[in-house]
């Protein structure tokens, strides 16, 4: 009995040791890197400017380049962003803020004045991006300089570029 106690302890402890190195490693990168997506970012007002501004150049340029339609269908399909033409007399506005903003843009265009372009926090959750580009003129305008652009950004879109 006491011989058979002692093969089978030796064989199950042999069993088990076998058993436990046998253990499946993975690959956890991947799942890493998918969770660092998942963190909290921690960004400052001006980081979000940054790129606010770096956004708005690069849809900028891109109208120095595309027709007008294939603009607006472009970067309208991007989830966040709004594109549209802003004419100060008839436009509404979001809220005072923006209200502010398009009266001092309107002053400048009614100048004959070329404003620089002029990116601006519009809300917690809102960024606006606004230039003028006279050789980018869409639908029912019937003269140069009665408009300008104006691209709407939603604050995540902003957060998401940054690195």
């Amino acid at each position: 009995m006491e011989n058979n106690l002692v093969k089978f302890l030796m064989i199950f402890s042999v069993w088990s040791m076998i058993s436990c190195n046998n253990i499946e490693r993975l690959d956890t990168t991947k799942i890493k890197s998918q969770m660092d997506a998942y963190k909290i970012k921690k960004v400052s007002e001006s980081d979000v400017l940054v790129v606010l501004n770096d956004k708005g150049n690069e849809v900028e340029r891109l109208f120095l380049k595309l027709d007008c339609n294939a603009q607006l269908d472009s970067i309208n399909e991007v989830g966040g962003v709004k594109i549209e033409q802003v004419f100060p007399d008839s436009y509404v506005a979001l809220n005072e803020k923006e209200q502010g903003v398009i009266e001092a843009l309107a002053y400048s265009l009614k100048q004959k004045e070329q404003f620089n372009a002029t990116p601006q926090k519009l809300s917690e959750t809102a960024y606006a991006y606004y230039f003028y580009n006279d050789k980018a003129k869409c639908g029912d305008s019937t003269k140069v300089g009665d408009f300008f652009w104006r691209v709407l950004f939603q604050k995540e879109i902003l957060v998401n570029a940054i690195n």
